[in-house]
């Protein structure tokens, strides 16, 4: 069972939805829970991008205007749901696993910034923790560290960092660490600074049904947080790839000109009908072929980007990087978003309500 659990930090601008999409693409969740999505409503075109076969069953919890906002989805083969409920600052979530029965609670939190609400939030941590009728997961972005290391300045408010630890404490709570990163958001600064904001807590009874709990950080692209994907060393089996047409083909060279030619080369049935299914065969495994290759580039490309970016990313944590290398990171990120830019949403109209 695999779960995707990521700070967006609102999918509005432009090529961050086919960034959510290559992202969730690479984890290949089960479950997900997106904090900070900035939205008060969710709009049918950003579901259907990120979730073109209508695998999961989604819920949302609005923004306050365009603070906050969660949006959580559960694989319709892997979960039954059961109900979720909308607290200020979370989502909590009652499935059961189809293969197991096993009954367990996602909770998805987006811990407040403004230190005036922070006691107000970790008041709710509490509550919902009491009110837990079922094994526990609690992730998202809290806004709070439990110590010093936890932020490269050192400075920390200590009365927040013991409420913190006081809930930990209190219920008993496992965290599951990240094992490959020091930190889970930057401020994207010439100096940067750098915390661990995001974090993934068990209850006892939940560690004890997924003992094989890891977490890892993919690369902080598109956002000032990293995605974090949680695997509890269950193995699924993936389903072949159905062959559907994709807008953002148009738009690239030589695309016109191929389906000119294997149109005109084919068909020489006897009925128009014939004719057509002919080309029509031809045409998709012509294309299939075709995009595999470009896609084959681009996933060669966006991963080398990736990996690059990475690098200088773990390096910044370390120590200060020069001005090319920071500059370096800047160029990645721009050259990341021209290649989701060119992917575009199912149609205009969901563009447009994705803009509105």
């Amino acid at each position: 069972m695999i779960g995707l659990i990521w700070n967006i930090r609102g999918p509005g601008q432009p090529g961050k939805i086919q960034c959510l999409c290559d992202t969730i693409a690479k984890a290949n969740p089960d479950f997900i829970g997106f904090q900070e999505a900035k939205k008060e409503l969710i709009s049918e075109g950003l579901l259907r991008a990120v979730d073109k076969h209508n695998q999961f069953t989604w819920h949302f919890l609005p923004a306050l205007n365009t603070a906050g906002g969660i949006l959580v989805g559960f694989r319709n083969d892997m979960f039954e749901v059961i109900g979720f409920t909308n607290k200020k600052f979370g989502v909590v979530s009652t499935i059961k696993t189809k293969n197991d029965k096993f009954v367990w609670q996602l909770v998805v939190v987006y811990g407040s910034a403004y230190p005036e609400f922070k006691v107000d939030f970790v008041a709710e941590l509490h509550d919902i923790m009491e009110s837990a009728s079922y094994p526990v997961l609690v992730c998202g972005d809290f806004n709070l560290v439990r110590q010093q290391s936890d932020k490269s300045s050192g400075t920390i408010n200590p009365h927040f960092a013991f409420l913190f630890n006081d809930w930990v404490n209190r219920w008993a709570l496992l965290e599951i660490s990240i094992s490959n990163r020091s930190f889970t958001w930057s401020n994207n600064q010439n100096n940067p600074i750098f915390a661990v904001l995001d974090r993934v807590f068990t209850s006892v009874d939940w560690d004890m049904h997924f003992p094989l709990s890891t977490l890892i950080a993919l690369p902080r692209v598109g956002s000032d947080h990293t995605p974090l994907v949680l695997d509890t060393g269950a193995r699924k089996v993936n389903c072949p790839k159905m062959f559907r047409f994709e807008k953002w083909w148009l738009a690239q060279a030589g695309f016109s000109q191929l389906v000119q030619d294997v149109w005109t080369k084919n068909g020489d049935a006897s009925s128009s009908i014939e004719n057509w299914r002919c080309k029509t065969r031809a045409l998709r495994k012509v294309i299939k072929g075709w995009s595999i290759n470009i896609e084959a580039a681009m996933k060669k490309k966006k991963k080398s980007l990736h990996m690059e970016f990475d690098i200088l990313d773990v390096k910044s944590e370390q120590n200060h990087l020069p001005p090319n290398e920071f500059e370096r990171m800047n160029l990645i990120k721009k050259k990341l978003d021209d290649i989701w830019k060119r992917k575009r949403l199912p149609s205009g109209r969901d563009l447009e309500t994705e803009k509105s």
